[in-house]
């Protein structure tokens, strides 16, 4: 999740969506209008975001079933946000 909230932070900061010292901690955090705003900059990054937040809960603070699924698909989503902020492929 921080490796995730690195990638979007740079990428906003890069793109002058936000400032370089205003960063992304965890979607939960955001005001609405300060998410909804944002997720208009780069809805994909945002929601990818969520979904990893998601998990934390159940599998990394709990130990619900099925957490090695859980990490792997933490880290397809890390794959995808870094691909898109580094412009690997098209955020849409």
């Amino acid at each position: 999740m921080l490796a995730a909230t690195h990638w979007i932070n740079a990428d906003l900061h890069d793109r002058g969506v936000t400032s370089v010292d205003q960063d992304i901690i965890h979607t939960y955090l955001l005001t609405i209008n300060e998410y909804r705003r944002l997720s208009v900059a780069s809805k994909n990054l945002l929601s990818i975001l969520a979904e990893i937040e998601d998990l934390r809960p159940l599998h990394v603070r709990g130990d619900a079933p099925h957490g090695e699924h859980a990490a792997a698909r933490a880290d397809l989503m890390l794959s995808r946000i870094r691909k898109i902020a580094t412009g690997s492929f098209c955020d849409g």
